[in-house]
């Protein structure tokens, strides 16, 4: 950073009158202006005393008026239907902007962060896709153009969607822009009386690319439908927003699961806490409200308008800083216990329900009681797997969905589902026993010093750490002194890391693996009872879990799980591609690309595996494998195999098995030097693909319906 960052909280500004200064300044520069300009007409006038004198000193206020203005005093910009109406902040809640003039460093990170933008309203400058490319992408069935007629910001102009296709027509201003990160997904306002309806085509940031909406979600193949009209106002506001209310309540979303609605809604998945088969209510312009769009300041601080009035007195905030414990007006979670701090960010990185039907009421009518710094549990409880079945509040919805927690969590109770990391953390012994939070690792402001430009920053909010590491190390400082006896990994190498055995990437969302934040040690048992790839094998995709096994019962003791013949004489890449059920070949397909697994596992024979996942059933697995696959035709080692082969996931079933042959032809005639083939990665003796041992693999797969719910 070019100047340092302030740091957070009132109590720990280094200079005391910022705020009041920056007023005065602007307060007398713009009297001087008032005056210069008021002067001429004022005189003028009462030394005419006549009619047209008073019309001169009228004059002469209305410029005055105009020049405040033009100093900094702005209009708000012309509401659009089912987005500005949204925002009506209550309860103390002031808005992001009010905290600009006495935090000005924190408001700028927090202006670079996707929090900010993961809700937005929808015009030309807020939506980063290719707009003219939607149609080639949707064939025609889909556009999003310019708003015609009389233009609401001639400077932003905001936007019209219009679709058709199997699943409904519909046409209707774009209100409403989710995520800024890896994709944005958009949505409609339809009509009063159905409130937010989802674009069905999604723009993927990093791949510059349309995809289908219902392709962003690892569910089953085939028709899903649209969504049911409303679904952002009962599943996505509750946490992609700040302070929302939900509006009168209806009977599927009254005491229905409040995070357990991220996902799409359809025929196959109900909308939030609706039994299958039953439709959305409609809710009219009645809710819902939120107080902010996105995740702003008070998301994580509490409502701040009291905190600004009472700083209004410079001798008050003297006060305060002398004190030295903080304002009691607003919450520094970094001020709070590593149970209230995580708690902040479990509001809504959580599997949860709402803690009652009076608490479920509460939220329709004033918004969820929850406060940063109180505990979460009088307004949200947080599901388990082990705790699902013995809800009363999720009867109904287990009855109708049998495989109700099968879409969060693995067998062995980890979470499953990206942003959901309050759950994998609250069973963690570094939390349960010790004093590890969510700031311990992450930050939501830089701190002063951090050399690192914003964006960097940004990307996952983390300290300014090199290893990631440090967190681990203030702990356990004997396993760090250790190094390789601890490790068994060579010191610097990609398994000398802590990260990599103990947070392993087994949660599936927006796309790609992220790092389970249950920590825990390497097991292979909890890939044969719980389903869940372990950490060796997932950067060891070239060793077989038998080999896996050996290695922990040797190093750490750990007893052997009973394993079948392919467990112990087959790669564990391999197994999960062919085998492994979606979840399973999601993960192995994002695998196959990830940096360290191909720095350690090899990148050709990987090519022949990934090619039988290039024509998968379930869309998110095809775009994962898609990806790497273009990784590794970049790779010197692989790009013989991979280089050169059109293909997208979203081709016609034709092409993309017109890929998929070409890379195992490759494959088949591929020849090794005489002992350098292994078996356990399906290679015959001279080397190339065996094809048989290839095709039984794939007849034991694991075709059992998938659906997570991100």
């Amino acid at each position: 950073m070019s100047e340092p960052w302030p740091r957070p909280g009132c109590s720990g500004r280094s200079r005391l009158c910022d705020k009041l200064e920056r007023l005065l300044l602007l307060q007398a520069a713009a009297a001087v202006l008032l005056c210069v300009a008021a002067a001429p007409f004022v005189l003028a006038a009462l030394r005419s005393g006549s009619g047209g004198g008073l019309a001169r000193l009228a004059l002469g206020a209305a410029v005055a008026v105009a020049l405040w203005r033009a100093a900094g005093v702005r209009e708000s910009p012309t509401p659009i239907a089912g987005a500005d109406e949204l925002r009506a902040p209550r309860g103390g809640y002031l808005g992001s902007e009010g905290c600009l003039p006495c935090h000005p460093g924190q408001h700028r990170s927090w202006q670079a962060s996707f929090h900010r933008t993961m809700t937005r309203v929808a015009s030309a400058s807020s939506v980063r896709a290719d707009l003219a490319g939607l149609g080639a992408a949707a064939g025609g069935q889909a556009s999003i153009e310019r708003t015609t007629g009389r233009a609401r910001d001639p400077g932003d102009p905001r936007l019209t969607a219009r679709w058709q296709g199997p699943g409904g027509a519909g046409e209707g201003a774009l209100a409403l822009v989710t995520g800024s990160h890896h994709m944005e997904s958009y949505w409609v306002a339809s009509g009063a009386a159905e409130g937010l309806v989802a674009f069905p085509w999604a723009w993927l940031i990093d791949d510059r690319r349309w995809i289908a909406r219902g392709s962003l979600f690892l569910r089953p193949p085939g028709p899903a439908g649209p969504d049911l009209p409303g679904e952002w106002g009962r599943a996505c506001v509750k946490c992609h927003t700040t302070d929302p209310r939900g509006g009168p309540a209806t009977q599927d979303d009254s005491d229905g699961p409040g995070s357990p609605a991220a996902g799409p809604a359809s025929a196959e998945r109900p909308a939030a806490g609706a039994p299958a088969g039953e439709g959305a209510s409609a809710r009219g312009s009645a809710g819902p409200h939120v107080a902010e769009l996105g995740i702003g300041c008070e998301a994580c601080h509490g409502p701040g308008a009291e905190h600004a009035r009472a700083n209004r007195d410079p001798v008050r905030r003297y006060a305060v800083r002398r004190a030295g414990a903080g304002d009691p007006t607003i919450v520094l979670p970094t001020r709070l216990s590593h149970e209230r701090s995580s708690e902040v960010c479990g509001q809504c990185h959580a599997v949860w329900i709402f803690a009652g039907e009076g608490e479920a009421a509460r939220y329709h009518e004033q918004g969820a009681s929850f406060r940063p710094g109180v505990p979460l549990g009088g307004s949200k409880r947080v599901l388990g797997r082990a705790t699902i079945a013995n809800e009363p509040a999720l009867k109904d919805t287990l009855a109708a969905m049998p495989d109700f927690a099968d879409r969060y969590f693995w067998r062995d109770g980890a979470v499953r589902v990206t942003g959901r990391e309050y759950n994998g953390l609250l069973e963690s012994p570094c939390y349960q026993r010790g004093a590890l939070g969510c700031t311990s690792c992450h930050q939501l402001h830089p701190e002063p010093g951090d050399g690192r430009p914003l964006a960097a920053w940004a990307d996952d909010q983390l300290r300014p750490d090199p290893t990631g590491e440090a967190a681990c190390r203030d702990c356990h400082r004997a396993e760090a002194a250790a190094g390789p006896a601890h490790t068994h990994h060579a010191a610097g190498s990609i398994g000398a890391g802590c990260l990599g055995c103990h947070m392993p990437p087994t949660t599936w969302g927006l796309l790609g693996a992220t790092r389970s934040h249950r920590i825990g040690s390497p097991s292979v048992r909890e890939t044969t009872e719980g389903g869940r790839p372990n950490a060796c094998n997932l950067c060891h995709l070239d060793r077989s879990l038998g080999w896996a096994s050996a290695a922990l019962a040797t190093w750490y003791r750990q007893a052997p799980p009973p394993l079948d013949d392919d467990q112990r004489g087959v790669a564990a890449g391999v197994l999960w591609a062919t085998r492994g059920d979606a979840g399973q070949r999601a993960l192995a397909a994002w695998g196959f690309g990830s940096a360290p697994a191909r720095a350690t596992a090899g990148e050709a024979w990987m090519v022949p595996i990934l090619a039988v996942l290039l024509d998968d059933r379930y869309d998110a697995v095809r775009v994962a494998a898609g990806r790497s696959l273009a990784r590794l035709a970049a790779a010197p080692a692989a790009a013989p195999l991979a280089a050169g082969v059109a293909y997208d996931f979203a081709a016609p079933a034709a092409a993309r098995q017109a890929a998929r042959h070409e890379l195992l032809q490759r494959a088949y005639r591929v020849e090794l030097p005489a002992g350098a083939a292994r078996p356990e990665l399906l290679q015959t003796e001279r080397g190339g693909l065996d094809v048989s041992r290839l095709e039984r693999l794939l007849e034991w797969r694991d075709e059992r319906p998938v659906a997570l719910w991100e």
